[in-house]
Formats: C-alpha cells, sequence, structure tokens
C-alpha cells in the first residue's frame, strides 16, 4: 500500500488474480481523518490513483453495505464491465464505507480495487451462495507469492469432481494446493466431496508448508486424488493430511507417484490434531475416515 494525503490505498492489481472468499474476513484500508460517506454520484479525485482513466463506484452496479444484503453480483457485474477498459490503462472500483457481504468474485488484469476507509468485505456464512465446480482444467499457470508470508496458498480446489491441475509452478508461504470439501458440521450438512482430482507436473516452493495439502477442511470427503510428476524444492513437506476431531468425513484412495523432492523436512506428514475449528456447533466425536494411501517411486 502507498499513502498519498493520509490515505492509503490498496494495491494496482496487474496481474490476474483469484479472491475466495471462505469464511469471514474483513479488509479495512485507508487512514484519513475526515471521511465522509459516499453517495452514487460522488466522485473521488486522488492524485494516487489517476493512472486509471475510468472508475465507478460499488452503488452504480446495486451495490448495498448494509451488512445484510449479498453484493456477489454487484462485485461481478462491476468488474466485468470495468475490464473492458484494460487496453485503455485499466479502471478502479471503488468500494464505499460500508459492510459489504458477499460470495466468491475474481479480479482482472490492470484493475484497482479501492476500499474506502470503513468498507470492510464480509464473506457469506451461506456455504451455498458459493459456486461449486466440475470438469475444471487449471494448466500452464505460475503462483508467486512471498514465503514469508502466511495464508497464501495457491491453489485450493474445494468441493469440486473431475479437475485436473497441471504444469503449475507455484512459490507460496503456505500450502502449494491445499485440497478441500468444507469445514466440520457445515461441510458434513452439505456433503459435497472433492473426488476425481488428478494434480501433476507441478513445481512448488514452500519452505515453512506443503506441496499438497489434504485438508484440513474436508468434511465433505476427498477421494479419487491422483498426484504425479511433482517437483518440490525446499518446502516443509511433501504430502499432508490435515484433520481434527470434528472434522468427519474421509480421505481415501489417493495415489502418490513420481516426486522429486530435495530440501525437505517430512515427505509424509498426518495432522490429526490441526488448529481450529469455525464455532463450537462441531461433534468432537466427528472422526475422520483415512484409507488406501498410497506412494510409489520417490
Amino acid at each position: 500500500m502507498r499513502k498519498t494525503e493520509g490515505r492509503e490505498h490498496l494495491v494496482v492489481f496487474e496481474i490476474f488474480s483469484i479472491i475466495v472468499l471462505v469464511g469471514s474476513f474483513s479488509l479495512r484500508i485507508g487512514e484519513s481523518k475526515n471521511v465522509q460517506v459516499l453517495k452514487k454520484d460522488s466522485k473521488i479525485d486522488y492524485s494516487a490513483l489517476n493512472c486509471r482513466k475510468h472508475s465507478a463506484l460499488l452503488t452504480d452496479f446495486g451495490g448495498v453495505g448494509d451488512g445484510k444484503t449479498l453484493n456477489t453480483k454487484a462485485f461481478q457485474s462491476a468488474i466485468a464491465n470495468l475490464s473492458q477498459y484494460a487496453s485503455e490503462g485499466g479502471a478502479e472500483l471503488i468500494v464505499p464505507p460500508g459492510k459489504w457481504l458477499t460470495g466468491s468474485f475474481n479480479l482482472t488484469s490492470h484493475f484497482t480495487l479501492f476500499l474506502h476507509k470503513g468498507a470492510v468485505i464480509l464473506a457469506s456464512q451461506v456455504l451455498m451462495k458459493f459456486a461449486t465446480y466440475s470438469n475444471v482444467v487449471v494448466q500452464g499457470v505460475t503462483i508467486l507469492a512471498p514465503v514469508e508470508v502466511p495464508n497464501t496458498d495457491g491453489i485450493n480446489p474445494d468441493s469440486c469432481t473431475n479437475v485436473r491441475i497441471e504444469d503449475v509452478y507455484i512459490v507460496s508461504g503456505d500450502d502449494c494446493i491445499a485440497v478441500k470439501s468444507g469445514w466440520d458440521q457445515y461441510g458434513i450438512k452439505v456433503g459435497m466431496p472433492t473426488q476425481h482430482l488428478i494434480i501433476r507436473r507441478l513445481t512448488c516452493i514452500s519452505p515453512d508448508s506443503a506441496t499438497i495439502a489434504l485438508g484440513s477442511e474436508m468434511s465433505g470427503g476427498l477421494q479419487d486424488v491422483r498426484i504425479e510428476d511433482i517437483t518440490a524444492i525446499n518446502t516443509e513437506s511433501a504430502v499432508r493430511i490435515k484433520t481434527a476431531p470434528g472434522r468427519g468425513g474421509y480421505i481415501k484412495d489417493i495415489f502418490v507417484r513420481r516426486m522429486t523432492l530435495k530440501n525437505m523436512k517430512y515427505v509424509f506428514w498426518v495432522s490429526g490434531a490441526y488448529k481450529t475449528h469455525p464455532d463450537d456447533g462441531y461433534d468432537p466425536n466427528a472422526l475422520a475416515e483415512i484409507k488406501n494411501i498410497n506412494y510409489e517411486t520417490l
């Protein structure tokens, strides 16, 4: 972030990035003493943001910052509309003060997401509001994140069927790939597993985390995951299974072969009491079933 006239603004996004909102979080950007609530026809003139010729308010697309109205379509529509200006120097979307409840949305290249002071983005707590996917190919992607920054997972396939991730290079401060399917009682209730997943020709550098993590949010189940032709360098662990009492679900039919590991701490790591829960409503007797884990040619 850069400070300008007593304010801070969000880093300009010049590469394609994906925001997946899981759980509840907030972004609080900007440090101005004199802030007014922005109306639909308001105009913001910050010299540091003049690199974008086009801008719009989230409220222009029907956004309501009351903390209750779901704004997923407003974010998606705004970003889709502003993406047309990428070849003209890009555009910015201004999020006024308020609490903006939303599901997941994708950012785009040559785009600035500006959050005014008092603007808080809230993730929807209704799991069914999030899109689920099948028949997806992720290919030829490079993801770079500072290795000293936690919670920078590279790719998180969550409650997906028939997904292939291949020819990917990831540097991360967290798991390069973390396979998930819901968290505790919520994931058990939805019951939507990740299955028929292929991960191949991945190169991972992650000094403090896993090349590929299975869990820990795996309460809907993980099955038929095939991992092959993987290179891990200066990475804490190769394949790590993460679960805890209360997760329930299962991890089974995992096939790992042809991994090249350099400077590893753990080759195979199972954590049965991994960290926290979303709330106190979980069942401590809900234990994960783990079986048929296969390794070949390491």
